[in-house]
C-alpha cells in the first residue's frame, strides 16, 4: 500500500509539473489556478484575525515577485478594517518594489460611499481632485459645487465660466455684479422686471418744410412686445450736404401704442428757412 501512495504522488506531480494549471471543481484547469463551483460563493479569500481597525485582508497583483524589478507589485484589492463591525474595500495601484508602497485610490465604505482618492467619502460618490465628464449627467436631486446642496437644483460658491454659449430657459436671479467681457457690467434695473431695450431705425423725409413748422411721421413698429417703453432718437446715419437740411430738425417721438407697440414722431423745422431733408436715424427703445 505504501507503494501505491508513493507512486500515485509521484504521478500528480508529474501531471502538475507538465501542465502548470492547477484545478478545484476542475480537471481541465485553464490558468495556473481554475477554481470552479456551482453556487454563488466559489472562493473565500479569509485572514484568521478577528475584524478590528487596521485588519486587512488582501489580493496583491505582481508581476515576476522574484525579480529584480522595483516595480514588482503592481496593484491590490484588500479589505480594511474600520472598527470591530466596520470595512472598507480599498483598490490599490502605484507600482511598486514593496507591497508598503501602494496606494489606495478607490475606498468603498460599509454604507455604500464612494471615494476616489480619499479614505473618508462624505457623499455618495466623493473624488477629492480634478475629474472629467465626456458623456452627459443628469441628477436627480439638488447638486452643490463648493457647497452643501440647496433649494436650488445648482448651487454653486466660487466663480463660473462658460466658454461656449448658455441658454436659460426661465428666468435669473443674480444677488451681486453681472459683468461681460472685458469685465464690464451690463443693463441692471431697480427692480425685479426684466429690462428689454431694442436698438431700431428710421427715416424721415420732407421737401419744403417751412420756418418754425411742424409735421407728424407715419407709424413705426417696434417688432418687439412691451408693457412700458422710452422712445430715444439716436445718430443720424446720414451725412449732411446741402439740400439735405436734416441737422436742423427737431424730432420728439409721441403716440408711443403699447398695445400694438408703436410710435410716431414730430418732426419740427427749427430754422428761420424752409428746409427738404431725407435722413436715417438710429432709435433705441428702453422698457419691459
Amino acid at each position: 500500500m505504501k507503494k501505491i501512495w508513493v507512486s500515485l504522488f509521484v504521478v500528480l506531480q508529474v501531471k502538475m509539473g507538465l501542465s502548470q494549471n492547477t484545478g478545484i471543481g476542475t480537471t481541465t484547469p485553464l490558468f495556473p489556478l481554475h477554481v470552479t463551483g456551482t453556487g454563488a460563493n466559489v472562493l473565500t479569500v479569509e485572514n484568521s484575525t478577528t475584524l478590528a481597525a487596521g485588519v486587512q485582508t488582501g489580493i496583491y497583483l505582481a508581476t515576476n515577485i522574484n525579480g529584480s524589478s522595483s516595480f514588482r507589485y503592481n496593484g491590490a484589492i484588500k479589505t480594511i478594517g474600520q472598527s470591530t463591525n466596520e470595512a472598507r474595500l480599498g483598490f490599490f495601484t502605484f507600482a511598486n518594489s514593496f507591497p508598503a508602497g501602494l496606494l489606495e485610490r478607490m475606498s468603498i465604505l460599509d454604507d455604500g460611499r464612494v471615494g476616489i482618492n480619499t479614505l473618508v467619502p462624505m457623499a455618495k460618490l466623493d473624488v477629492n481632485g480634478t475629474f472629467n465628464g465626456s458623456g452627459n449627467a443628469s441628477f436627480g436631486a439638488s447638486v452643490g459645487i463648493r457647497t452643501a446642496p440647496s433649494n436650488y437644483s445648482l448651487d454653486v460658491s466660487g466663480d463660473v465660466r462658460f466658454q461656449n454659449n448658455l441658454a436659460v430657459a426661465g428666468g435669473v436671479n443674480v444677488a451681486g455684479s453681472v459683468l461681460v467681457q472685458n469685465g464690464m457690467g451690463i443693463v441692471r434695473n431697480t427692480s425685479a422686471t426684466q429690462i428689454k431695450i431694442k436698438r431700431s431705425s428710421f427715416v424721415l423725409f420732407y421737401n419744403g418744410l417751412a420756418a418754425g413748422a411742424s409735421v407728424k411721421s407715419g407709424t413705426l413698429a417696434f417688432n418687439t412686445d412691451f408693457s412700458s417703453a422710452s422712445v430715444f432718437v439716436g445718430n443720424c446715419t446720414t451725412p449732411e450736404t446741402d439740400g439735405n437740411d436734416w441737422a436742423k430738425l427737431l424730432i420728439v417721438p409721441f403716440d408711443i401704442d403699447l398695445v400694438n407697440n408703436t410710435c410716431r414722431f414730430r418732426v419740427t423745422n427749427t430754422s428761420n428757412t424752409s428746409i427738404s431733408f431725407n435722413a436715417t436715424w438710429d432709435l433705441l427703445i428702453i422698457g419691459y
